[in-house]
């Protein structure tokens, strides 16, 4: 069911009984990123008729319950953005160099809270005395796919100029600032990318995978 090079729409006659806006089923790119990064069980297609009952922006055939308030944010297609993790502009203040920002649409995203804790062993005693120290750097794990703008002419063409403009901002050699998500429940300000894997995905020509392992980064203030 899935066209080579292109990712967001099929002709509806290969859709069965399925009926999407503008008659096309309408590839999911939440599920897509899930399944690229092994996060299997989660349907490919976001289907949806005008006027049905939707929760969240999104119908859900034969499933009863509360719909959910609905996000405000949308990216392709017009689909409501549920998570979204915003890469600001920065500057290199050594080289004068700078990045525009990077948007990051309903991203899977991994954030683990360490703690600094000393542990003395006491002789004959089970155990160890814990000392609490403070808490680590966030390690948050970015998972996401940067996609063609769908309604382009050129849809099926590789992200290029997503790709460059992330590429840019993470050679910078500078923590960028983060706005959505990560700044509204984890009060992460900034983050220091210490690995960006770019993946592929085969069978999409307009798709490119993308992990980051990233570090929290607080400014240090000083007194004198």
């Amino acid at each position: 069911m899935e066209t080579l090079g292109s990712a967001f729409s099929m002709p509806q006659q290969a859709a069965g009984s399925l009926n999407g806006a503008g008659g096309q089923v309408v590839l999911d790119l939440r599920a897509l990123t899930a399944e690229a990064f092994g996060r299997s069980g989660l349907r490919r297609f976001a289907v949806g008729q005008p006027g049905a009952a939707q929760a969240n922006g999104c119908q859900f055939p034969g499933v009863a319950g509360t719909a959910a308030a609905p996000a405000t944010r949308t990216g392709l297609l017009g689909l409501p953005v549920f998570v979204a993790v915003d890469l600001g502009a920065a500057t290199n203040p050594a080289t004068g160099a700078t990045a525009a920002g990077v948007s990051l649409l309903d991203p899977l995203v991994t954030v683990a809270m360490p703690f600094n804790v000393v542990k003395t062993s006491i002789t004959g005693r089970r155990g160890t005395v814990k000392e609490f120290i403070a808490q680590d750097d966030y390690a948050v794990s970015i998972r996401t796919i940067l996609a063609t703008d769908p309604l382009a002419p050129g849809r099926t063409a590789y992200p290029l100029a997503q790709v460059q403009a992330l590429r840019d901002l993470l050679a910078l050699g500078v923590a960028p600032p983060v706005s959505g998500w990560l700044s509204d429940v984890w009060g992460i300000h900034s983050l220091v990318v210490l690995n960006a894997r770019f993946e592929p995905l085969p069978g999409f020509t307009n798709l490119q995978a993308v992990e980051l392992d990233c570090l929290s980064d607080d400014p240090i203030e000083l007194s004198l």
